[in-house]
This record gives C-alpha cells, sequence and structure tokens, in this order.
C-alpha cells in the first residue's frame, strides 16, 4: 500500500475476514538513523561553535544542536510502533469523549481505526 524511509504499511487480512493493514518498521531503521544522526550532531555543535550564539538564536529558538536532538527524537520516536499506537488509541479515547465535537455536530466525522498489538 505504502513504503516510506521509516515503514511499510500492508494490505491484509484477519483470520475472521475483517481487512486491515500491517505497518512494518525496516529492518535496522533505528541504528541506520542513530548513525545518521551522530553526524548530523556533529555538524551542529560545529554549526553552534563556528556562528556563535548571538548568531544561532537571532534564527532559531534555540542552538543547532538542540534543535538536532529535539529532531532526532520525534524521529526516533516514528520508529516505536507500540509508542504510535498507544497515541492512537489516547486520540480516539479523546475524540470519543470531546463534548465540543458533539455540539458542533462533528460527533463521528473523524474516525481512528482501530489498533493491534504485534501477534
Amino acid at each position: 500500500m505504502a513504503s516510506a524511509s521509516i515503514a511499510q504499511v500492508h494490505a491484509a487480512t484477519l483470520r475472521s475476514g475483517e481487512r486491515c493493514v500491517v505497518k512494518v518498521v525496516r529492518p535496522k531503521v533505528r541504528e541506520r538513523l542513530a548513525a545518521d544522526f551522530e553526524a548530523v550532531t556533529l555538524a551542529a555543535r560545529l554549526a553552534d561553535l563556528v556562528l556563535g550564539e548571538g548568531v544561532v538564536l537571532r534564527f532559531l529558538s534555540a542552538r543547532v544542536e538542540s534543535c538536532v536532538e529535539e529532531l532526532r527524537a520525534a524521529v526516533l520516536d516514528e520508529c516505536d510502533l507500540a509508542l504510535e499506537r498507544q497515541s492512537a488509541e489516547e486520540f480516539r479515547a479523546w475524540l470519543d469523549g470531546a463534548p465540543a465535537l458533539r455540539r458542533a455536530g462533528l460527533a463521528g466525522c473523524v474516525r481512528v481505526p482501530r489498533t493491534y498489538a504485534h501477534a
């Protein structure tokens, strides 16, 4: 169905006959990303050193290295399908209990599919 740098999504059918999708993280993607971010972090440290804090903070809200660290954490979180599943379940629970959506007549307009832990 879809393929990206971190994971692939495939159409499947459960034994019950229910259609579903299966998301699979690419092999060793965390290790490759960690190595890539080590190099980017080194470059960010160099940028902070060469440009100086005064210049960096004119364009960014934090040092370049801090921005790279925030990006690294977010990207590596994308590799954690258990975390993604938990976030989807929490979002579904929030949607189900959101009175503002009901008042606006939007209840049921957004659907979060049911998730399954790996078998």
